[in-house]
């Protein structure tokens, strides 16, 4: 893809509403899953003009509690299916991928020049703008996130990606997440975009420090960028490392690796 060829930008919300029992996940109630999911789908579709794709994978419907405006939506799609049946010892970063990959096959919004901008379902990314911006910008990579190469994970909670890199490279890996044996859906991230970048293509930070207002479903606790102070203070030493870092990297590559 052509970089002038970029505008499309797709939100894609990964759900699981009944999650029975996963692994590793302390919040299992699904009416307050629930509502959480709604309570972002709403924050997304007031905040930004963006089309909205939520795929869920344990069949749950949306439908009866989703405000008119959203259910009339041109700009939402839902695509819900049993996906939930993996052995629970793979955890939900395995599931979460495997999301990801359904509806980038199944939607109508996506295709291989789409810049898709995942983010957990539950969370409410509060500076959603700054990605926006950052993915509609033809001179930056299509692919973004919070990775500095050579650190053993990359955040998950919202980063970009294309169908290609998904499709071709992240499902590839897909096997290799397993929960139990302490590999996260973050460590094949951060690996997967290694494999990436050896085979010639790029990635760009992510423009900011993600402030999210949500509950973690790992030990169900409030995000603690929920408190704006934390948040302040991290963006700002995020800005700071973000600007050095991609100075050294491109010394790096000049110099050193040629």
């Amino acid at each position: 893809m052509s970089n002038s060829a970029r505008t499309e930008v797709v939100l894609l919300l990964t759900a699981s509403v009944n999650i029975k029992g996963m692994v590793l996940t302390a919040l299992n109630d699904a009416e307050i899953r629930e509502q959480h999911y709604l309570e972002a789908i709403a924050h997304y579709h007031q905040q930004t003009d963006l089309p909205i794709l939520v795929v869920e994978n344990t069949g749950h419907d949306f439908s009866p509690k989703l405000p008119q405006e959203i259910a009339q939506s041109k700009r939402v799609e839902f695509i819900t299916y049993a996906g939930n049946d993996f052995p629970r010892e793979r955890g939900k970063g395995y599931g979460e991928l495997e999301l990801m990959n359904y509806g980038m096959l199944h939607s109508k919004l996506i295709t291989d020049d789409t810049v898709i901008i995942k983010v957990t379902g539950r969370y409410r990314v509060l500076n959603i703008k700054d990605f926006i911006s950052s993915a509609r910008n033809p001179s930056r990579q299509p692919c973004q996130a919070s990775y500095f190469k050579g650190q053993r994970k990359a955040f998950s909670g919202i980063f970009c990606a294309t169908r290609p890199f998904i499709r071709d490279y992240f499902m590839k890996n897909h096997d290799l997440i397993n929960d139990s044996k302490g590999v996260y859906f973050e460590h094949v991230l951060a690996s997967t975009f290694l494999e990436y970048i050896a085979d010639g293509f790029d990635y760009s930070l992510l423009p900011s420090y993600p402030r999210i207002a949500g509950i973690s479903g790992t030990d169900n606790l409030p995000h603690k960028t929920n408190n704006y102070i934390f948040w302040l203070r991290r963006s700002i030493i995020y800005k700071i490392v973000r600007v050095n870092y991609n100075f050294l990297d491109k010394v790096i590559k000049i110099f050193f690796q040629g």
